[in-house]
C-alpha cells in the first residue's frame, strides 16, 4: 500500500487572516444577508426602483472591477460580497416579474380551458 502523506489543517492567526477565513466560508450567506436587508428598504422605504437598480449595476460594476485589480484578501472576499449581492438585487424584480407573469398565463390558460368545459357540458 502508498503510505499517504498527512495534510494538518491549520487555523488562521491573527485577526485580519481569522476575518478573512470567516468571511471566505460565509460569502454566499453575507451576500445573501445583505440583498435582503437591501430589499427590505427597497420595500420599505419605496426609492425609485429604476434609480436603485441603476445604484445597484454601478455598485456591481465597482466591485467586480475592484474584484479583478486586488489580490486575495480582506478587502477582495468583501467586494465579492457586495457583487453577489448587487446581482441578487438585480436578478430578483426579474424572478419576481417572471414568476408573476407564468402565474398570469397559467390563470388565463386554465380560466379558458373552464369557459370551454362550462360550454361543452351546457351543449
Amino acid at each position: 500500500m502508498r503510505d499517504l502523506s498527512r495534510i494538518i489543517d491549520e487555523p488562521p492567526r491573527g485577526t485580519r487572516a481569522k476575518a478573512q477565513a470567516w468571511l471566505r466560508g460565509r460569502r454566499f450567506t453575507a451576500a445573501a444577508v445583505l440583498a435582503l436587508a437591501e430589499i427590505v428598504y427597497m420595500l420599505v422605504a419605496r426609492p425609485g426602483t429604476l434609480a436603485m437598480a441603476a445604484l445597484a449595476f454601478v455598485l456591481l460594476v465597482l466591485s467586480v472591477m475592484g474584484i479583478t485589480r486586488l489580490g486575495p484578501g480582506l478587502v477582495r472576499d468583501a467586494l465579492m460580497v457586495v457583487a453577489i449581492a448587487q446581482a441578487l438585487v438585480l436578478v430578483m424584480p426579474f424572478a419576481i416579474g417572471l414568476g408573476f407573469a407564468v402565474g398570469v398565463i397559467s390563470a388565463v390558460a386554465l380560466l379558458a380551458l373552464l369557459v370551454l368545459a362550462a360550454f361543452r357540458l351546457r351543449i
